[in-house]
């Protein structure tokens, strides 16, 4: 088959993560595999790609909202397949401002996105939720969640102190004020015994707890992850959180870390609750979460380990990749 992925920014992770991963993996099949950015183009410059789109047998489109003209025209030459791994129908959970037509959650994306699903011959949807919204209007939708390369197991040891992590872009760190009290009171109470870590493009501000702030770069991150015992997703209870893939979770979990999560959308679905890790739904039970850890010092490597093969059987890339491939060739 030849095949084009019609891509995001390669800066944006959702690229790196949903397309570039998969690169080395498509090139040991029999397929042809073509990749183009369809972002900051011209009307003209689309026009010319879905217009060439015929010469393809599938068109991978990642996430890229595409006008209903474009859609028509590549639907019309191939087979269509979509990739989302964000409630694009949904308004994002940090935006404060009145919405533009292109971002996620306005009228103008909800139906570009609505006509996306309805003429695509195949869906993966990164999430359960996502899953959800989209076989409504699309039966052939599967759930692709988002996916990492095997590393090897390594134990969840720690010294004096239980490290508490959490990694994230600057845009989420307002997710942080869901659990700020439940840190600064389990600091105040355990403070010979709790760590609490951050990695980020920038530190996080107006927090009465206290965070060890690291700087995010790719040659750190592996050890920042490495050094941390237990991983920590807050999020809001809105579609945008719900549609979200648990990314984080899945990285601790492949570095075999004990975790604890808002019970929303996708977290449900990567924390085993009392054998993974806890979920919490308010500021109380990420309290409890983080005393039991404290108070029980022997299920931090227990939750860990566990933690590590439930990503090996849900989240492990090549896997998931099979999956991909053999719904793709089905198309021919």
């Amino acid at each position: 088959m030849k095949i084009i992925y019609l891509h995001i920014d390669f800066k944006q992770a959702s690229y790196k993560y949903r397309v570039a991963q998969f690169i080395p993996l498509w090139q040991k099949t029999a397929h042809t595999v073509d990749f183009q950015s369809v972002v900051g183009l011209s009307f003209y410059q689309k026009w010319k790609i879905a217009n060439k789109t015929k010469e393809y047998d599938v068109v991978i489109l990642q996430k890229k909202l595409l006008s209903k003209l474009l859609i028509r025209k590549i639907a019309k030459n191939c087979n269509l397949v979509f990739d989302f791994d964000d409630a694009l129908f949904a308004k994002e959970s940090y935006k404060q401002n009145k919405l533009r037509s292109v971002d996620p959650g306005s009228k103008t994306s909800i139906k570009r996105l609505n006509y996306i699903l309805l003429k695509s011959k195949l869906v993966f949807a990164g999430s359960p939720f996502l899953f959800d919204y989209s076989k409504k209007i699309n039966q052939n939708t599967i759930l692709l969640p988002t996916s990492l390369m095997l590393i090897p197991f390594s134990s969840n040891s720690f010294n004096e102190k239980i490290r508490f992590g959490w990694i994230g872009n600057e845009y989420n760190l307002f997710y942080l004020k869901l659990i700020d009290k439940a840190v600064a009171k389990i600091q105040n109470d355990f403070t010979e015994k709790v760590e609490f870590h951050l990695m980020s493009s920038k530190p996080p501000e107006k927090l009465n707890s206290k965070w060890i702030f690291s700087k995010w770069d790719k040659e750190s991150e592996k050890s920042w992850l490495t050094m941390i015992n237990v991983g920590l997703m807050p999020l809001l209870d809105d579609d945008w959180s719900k549609g979200k893939c648990a990314f984080k979770l899945i990285q601790y979990s492949q570095n075999g870390k004990a975790l604890i999560a808002s019970d929303v959308g996708a977290n449900k679905t990567v924390v085993e609750n009392g054998k993974t890790g806890f979920l919490a739904s308010n500021e109380d039970e990420w309290y409890e979460a983080f005393k039991k850890y404290v108070e029980n010092i022997e299920i931090v490597a227990k939750f860990g380990k566990n933690s590590y093969q439930n990503f090996l059987n849900y989240f492990e890339l090549e896997s998931n990749f099979e999956i991909m491939r053999k719904s793709i060739e089905k198309l021919s």
